[in-house]
């Protein structure tokens, strides 16, 4: 089952033919052993829709597995909310068959801990020290989240550099990817950002939610073995 984004149809896709190689039966019917819904995290409709599919396929009296974007972006806090569903990370794409086998088999699969993924790749943009010192800042400040630029300042040790901080997140080569509009003024206000507030205001929400989207189908890619910089 599949919900949200053309990106979870790809998934999904990939998903069923590995299934497949693994010996499972793909099936849409009432008589399945066991309901992967492959959930979405972002567009709110689908969210809510993702947990009604899950706690309506509980009642079926199938096993109910959880994939896909709400279930990697919430993790264990999902499976504690929701115990009628099993929990799966992309990092279990690979082995989705063995996964499956066991959740048949009776076994309660460990959920994980949501992690950001942005810290898995590897960014390297060039700059001073200083800059450098900005951008790495920036990345800590997660998701619909905010801070100013004193702050920022502040947490860098600097309570004077406010404006060093602005020039800094202003030179930044990465925007959205390093998100350098999660920085705003101490009043709350929107005080600028290089492609024009016009742009920020229209398209930062629509723009976050793919990077993020990005960001954790190229990070579940990557060699297991590889480390980031």
């Amino acid at each position: 089952m599949t919900l949200g984004c053309a990106r979870n149809e790809v998934d999904s896709e990939e998903l069923a033919a590995r299934l497949e190689a693994g010996g499972w039966t793909i099936t849409e019917g009432d008589e399945a052993s066991v309901v992967l819904v492959n959930t979405c995290g972002f567009i709110e409709a689908a969210k809510q829709e993702s947990i009604d599919e899950l706690l309506g396929a509980s009642s079926s009296g199938a096993q109910v597995v959880a994939a896909g974007c709400l279930a990697e972006r919430y993790g264990a806090g999902l499976a504690e909310a929701l115990p009628e569903a099993q929990v799966l990370s992309f990092d279990d794409y690979g082995d989705i068959a063995a996964r499956l086998d066991g959740v048949l088999a009776g076994q309660r699969l460990p959920a994980h801990q949501p992690r950001d993924r942005r810290r898995l790749l590897p960014l390297a943009p060039a700059g001073t020290p200083f800059q450098l010192a900005v951008w790495h800042a920036l990345q800590r400040i997660g998701y619909g989240r905010t801070t100013s630029y004193g702050q920022l300042a502040r947490d860098l040790g600097n309570v004077n550099g406010a404006r060093a901080v602005g020039l800094a997140n202003g030179s930044n080569p990465l925007p959205v990817i390093i998100p350098c509009h999660r920085v705003i003024g101490a009043d709350g206000s929107l005080t600028g950002f290089g492609g024009g507030l016009d742009i920020y205001r229209s398209t930062a929400d629509e723009l976050e939610r793919i990077v993020g989207l990005v960001f954790d189908r190229i990070a579940s890619e990557r060699p297991r073995n590889s480390g980031a910089v």
